[in-house]
């Protein structure tokens, strides 16, 4: 799968189009507005001690300094305006009761005057006052200019329920001040997000325990300075013992990202931190190019941050869902330099684009750091599930890594993507897929997952997808014991994906439990141009290594192993396809397969079980089939083609994996020698080899049958062509030896 398979669909403006920067100035509120909460019958509308009294939002009381306490119900709203340079305001509400009209609205009465503003929601044995807004306004606004802005509880009780006609919370401030808002309430905002803050240079923090739901976005927290963004999402726990509650949190939001933490800061080092420390439930209804939980971060400096990190105890689901696509469960941008990171829990559930839609991404991790040194990085926590697509969606990714380098700097980055045992990966779809997906430019990309894997793409028209994919510098894919990958479609399938594009390419699968089934590729038998394993070293050695874990690939080849300097590939377990079953290429160095145990059937009548082929002078391809393995045609017959050398011209590009290119080839240098101490079974043909005849080009061709080995064959076998030359005083050779019990079937 090349590097560019998919384009980061979800640019910056896509992803914040019309979020959450303008609730205010919101149309069609006439319907909103009607929808008022009545006040209970025969209530008196209280003031809040000690005088003044409150305004009616949009209007406030001036007042100094001061801590008002507001009890009962105000069908008008509490409004107040603090009107001393730097002065500290702080109303509490004394619940039970409710709020209407304007809601709550605390500002300045002098605008610059840096106030200190704070919200206390409910005491120590009560809640606080419902605020439900009957008037087309905030729940609750609190703005100041260069103060620090507060809201926070009371006390460890949840039940408040704050709902504003546009948005639920909206606390602001400038310059160095801060916002800090804390919440266990149930938000809702009906026209804007369900809490919405801004800073400048200063601090936002936002705390939720409880539920939010919004209407074009849930929960945003932006600073437009170098203030840092942090957003925390926990439950809440109540009572002791066996009277204990857990309250999950809940964020429910449509129109835009239902959490998003934003640094619009380009100046230094920024960070915007989405931390999740239980196992609560995030939910995007609708938004195309949106994300149920985004972090972004804009800064210039290398210690930039964006990140997304889940904690805590087991479970949660995320889900995001538009027919419109371009969605993602998780995402993480530094647009500037800087690391992005994502963390999830054990048994998080993360579905996304379910419904329709494509170009979506379970989690995306980018980094466009252009220090070289920074990382992009996804790891999954055990049990972890991911579901993106639906039948007839394309162009998704289950987690998604990306890094880029810029080629000026000369130093390397970081892509990963990490997944802990037991990840379940499911993309249904119709091309470019991918389970999981690292790529960068020159920098390493690694993909390693745990044991008890499981990840499973596409249906029968699925083309141009792949499980697990690495694109970088150097290239590494790891897959644990018991982990099975099933790639369902046509043409441009493969199990693994290995790609370098300056260093090694490196495939390590482990070895396989009961009822798990491997790798198996299902693709057209007839046209199809897929592969078991691809990896490709452009500047380095390709590696393969599989344990018992069984390939089995329809239209393709087992194992494709393409290195520069040289290829090694090992298995130890049932290989079979209806092409080539291993197949190799290696243009400057040596090349060795074993087949440690299993049996590797495949082949046609063209096509060998195993093909070889180097490219160099003075260079051999080793081929050891140890006792417990067994090489033969998929005829299984003497007269089959079991080893070939010379087949194999290189690659092309057919759509997002690299095509396997079987031609003859003629005039090949080298040497091959099998050593065969289980069952080869068939022919083989080297008769391609012919090195030049001069010093250090001599094609040597040499089958070794030891030990209770056995080569069954029809003796129609081709070898080499050496040819005389000068400074070469002899032809080449080619030579069987029979040492052991087993000798020449």
């Amino acid at each position: 799968m090349s590097a560019s398979m998919k384009a980061l669909s979800r640019s910056r403006a896509s992803l914040l189009a019309g979020s959450m920067f303008a609730t205010t100035a919101l149309a069609g509120l006439g319907g909103i507005v009607g929808a008022i909460v009545l006040m209970p019958g025969a209530v008196l509308a209280q003031t809040c001690t000690p005088a003044p009294a409150q305004g009616a939002p949009p209007a406030v009381q001036a007042i100094g300094a001061a801590s008002q306490f507001c009890v009962g119900n105000y069908t008008t709203g509490i409004g107040y305006g603090e009107d001393l340079p730097g002065g500290n305001l702080s109303v509490t509400l004394d619940g039970p009761g409710l709020v209407g009209g304007g809601g709550v609205l605390l500002d300045e009465t002098l605008r610059g005057s840096a106030a200190n503003l704070t919200l206390v929601l409910g005491n120590a044995t009560n809640i606080g006052q419902n605020i439900v807004t009957t008037q087309g306004s905030n729940a609750v606004t609190i703005t100041s200019t260069g103060g620090n802005v507060v809201v926070t509880t009371g006390n460890n009780i949840p039940g408040e329920i704050i709902t504003g006609n546009l948005a639920g919370i909206d606390a602001t401030t400038s310059g160095n001040g801060t916002v800090n808002v804390s919440t266990i309430a149930n938000v809702t905002g009906r026209a804007g997000a369900g809490i919405t803050t801004q800073t400048g240079n200063g601090t936002n923090t936002v705390t939720v325990g409880g539920n939010v739901i919004g209407t074009n976005g849930g929960v945003f927290a932006e600073s437009t300075g170098a203030g840092a963004v942090v957003i925390n999402l926990g439950n809440v726990t109540t009572g002791t013992g066996n009277a204990t509650v857990v309250t999950p949190f809940s964020v429910t939001a449509n129109g835009g990202d239902a959490v998003l933490a934003i640094t619009d800061g380009v100046v230094g080092n920024t960070s915007a931190i989405v931390n999740v420390t239980d196992p609560g439930n995030v939910t995007l209804t609708s938004g195309s190019g949106a994300s149920a939980i985004t972090a972004v971060s804009n800064g210039n400096g290398a210690g930039s941050r964006a990140s997304v990190i889940m904690t805590g105890a087991a479970g949660g689901f995320i889900s995001a869902e538009d027919p419109g696509g371009s969605l993602a469960g998780i995402s993480v941008f530094v647009d500037g330099n800087g690391t992005a990171t994502v963390v999830t829990n054990t048994g998080r559930h993360i579905s996304v684009g379910t419904k329709g839609g494509s170009g979506d991404d379970g989690i995306l991790a980018f980094s466009n750091d252009q220090t070289g040194t920074q990382s992009a990085s996804i790891t999954l926590g055990d049990s972890t599930t991911i579901a993106v697509g639906n039948a007839t969606s394309s162009n998704n990714i289950g987690a998604h890594a990306s890094n880029v380098f810029i080629a000026s700097i000369g130093k390397l980055g970081l892509t990963s993507v990490t997944g802990g045992n037991n990840t379940t990966i499911t993309l249904a779809g119709v091309g470019n897929l991918a389970g999981a997906l690292a790529t960068n430019s020159m920098g390493n990309a690694t993909v390693a997952f745990g044991s008890g894997t499981t990840v499973t793409i596409g249906n029968a028209t699925d083309s141009d997808s792949a499980g697990l994919v690495a694109r970088g510098g150097n290239a590494t894919v790891t897959l644990g014991n018991g982990s099975s990958i099933t790639i369902n479609g046509n043409t441009g399938l493969a199990g693994i994906d290995a790609g370098s594009t300056s260093g090694i390419a490196s495939v390590t699968v482990g070895n396989t439990v009961a009822n798990t089934t491997g790798i198996v590729v299902n693709g057209n038998a007839t046209t199809g141009v897929n592969a078991g394993v691809v990896a490709v070293a452009n500047g380095g050695n390709a590696t393969v290594t599989v344990g018992s874990t069984a390939i089995t690939v329809t239209g393709g080849a087992g194992i494709f192993a393409l290195g520069s300097t040289g290829v090694n590939v090992t298995t130890a377990d049932a290989l079979t396809a209806n092409n080539v079953g291993i197949q190799t290429s290696s243009s400057n160095g040596n090349t060795s397969v074993t087949v440690a145990g299993g049996t590797v059937k495949a082949g046609s009548a063209t096509l060998a079980a195993i093909d070889v082929t180097n490219q160099a002078a003075g260079t051999t391809a080793t081929i050891t089939i140890a006792a417990a393995g067994t090489v033969e045609n998929t005829s299984a017959l003497p007269t089959g083609l079991a080893i070939d050398s010379g087949n194999t011209t290189g690659l092309a590009g057919v759509g997002n994996i690299v095509s396997i290119v079987t031609s003859p080839l003629a005039g090949i240098d080298g040497s091959v020698v099998v050593n065969d101490s289980g069952h080869l079974i068939g022919d083989v043909n080297f008769s391609r080899l012919v090195g030049n005849g001069t010093a250090g080009n001599i094609s040597n061709t040499t089958i070794n049958v030891t030990g209770n080995g056995v080569w069954l064959t029809s003796g129609t076998s081709k070898f080499g062509n050496g040819a005389l030359g000068a400074g070469n005083a002899t032809v080449a050779s080619d030579t069987v030896t029979t040492g052991g019990p087993g000798g020449n079937g």
